[in-house]
């Protein structure tokens, strides 16, 4: 499908006026529910699903390259659909994002539709291929997980004996600090078990390194028991509760002041905020369960919402019929980037 006026024409026949059961005599026309009807700002591509790594927790898909069947220009041509609709930001992420050959004329493609772009990687090649890729890039996620490379690969598993991200990472940091000042850079650290207790030292390793505490958000996330690892996550020595990432957002807070751009975000606060394209098309968003784990953390659950690929339209509107307006996808209250 196009980015032109058939995209919308379209959609409308598949969005009812509420979000309630869907009723024939309820369809109406995009123009006329466009005070409610709200488009996804922000869209994560899974563009790929193999990686370098093995994270436990990881949100992404099974590592299989078998599940990457989405073309680049059906990719291409999926992101016409969403920006003819609305959306505004396409974060590229995975498995390894830069894994993907097809990812340079992906974010091309995606700056000339008129995205804001965010590249979504681990770093570990990112020194290597950032210059297919970042003069399309408005804002760059790095994971940095452990204040020394032991408690790092504790997080970030390698999949093999050691890896090379601890290292990696770093020099990735500093890369776009120095080539691309005009990137905005966003450090982000899952707090699990392994490093919840020394989370509040790896300022003092960015500022040691040479980075600049100013010039960088730092993100900082509690372990989310979702995706398809979830029970491994769920039993293994990962979580952590809610009052716990609290305490040490306090200690994150008060041991590195020379940080002016600090932000947590806890299991519950990614309920409504992610809706995924995965690498075969098949896409979901991230709702509320009824579900808790031993240390009181949410188990929230991902709703299949159809594939965006063979059917934009009633992916559209079974997103809407799931409940759309109510979580924070709608446009109202989206985050400016899903992070």
């Amino acid at each position: 499908m196009s980015n032109s006026a058939d995209t919308i024409d379209m959609l409308a026949s598949y969005c009812p006026q509420d979000s309630g059961p869907v009723d024939a005599a309820q369809w109406t026309t995009l123009a006329e529910i466009a005070p409610d009807f709200a488009a996804p700002k922000t869209v994560d591509l899974n563009v790929n699903g193999v990686c370098n790594l093995n994270c436990a927790w990881c949100w992404g898909p099974v590592h299989e390259k078998s599940l990457e069947t989405v073309t680049g220009d059906e990719w291409v041509g999926v992101m016409g659909d969403l920006r003819a609709v609305g959306t505004e930001n396409i974060v590229f992420t995975g498995g390894e994002t830069l894994m993907k050959k097809e990812l340079p004329m992906l974010v091309r493609a995606a700056k000339e539709l008129g995205f804001r772009n965010t590249l979504s990687t681990n770093g570990i090649l990112l020194p290597a291929r950032h210059a297919g890729v970042l003069p399309f890039i408005n804002d760059v996620g790095l994971p940095l997980d452990g204040a020394d490379r032991e408690t790092n690969d504790s997080m970030r598993r390698p999949l093999g004996n050691r890896s090379p991200h601890f290292k990696k990472v770093l020099e990735s940091i500093k890369l776009v600090q120095t080539i691309y000042p005009d990137i905005e850079l966003t450090v982000r650290t899952v707090v699990g078990r392994p490093n919840v207790d020394s989370v509040h030292r790896i300022g003092g390793l960015l500022i040691n390194s040479g980075i600049d505490p100013a010039a960088l958000r730092w993100k900082l996330y509690q372990c989310n028991p979702i995706g398809p690892r979830q029970d491994q996550t769920i039993a293994g020595d990962w979580l952590i509760s809610g009052d716990e990432f609290d305490q040490t957002m306090a200690r994150v807070h008060d041991q590195n002041p020379l940080f002016p751009h600090i932000q947590g975000q806890k299991v519950k606060d990614s309920i409504g905020r992610y809706f995924h394209i995965h690498p075969d098309g098949e896409t979901n968003v991230v709702v509320e369960s009824d579900r808790w784990t031993s240390e009181g953390t949410p188990v929230n659950s991902e709703t299949a919402t159809g594939n965006i690929v063979r059917d934009f339209p009633g992916t559209m509107h079974s997103l809407w019929a799931n409940g759309f307006r109510a979580v924070r996808l709608n446009r109202e209250l989206a985050s400016a980037v899903s992070a």
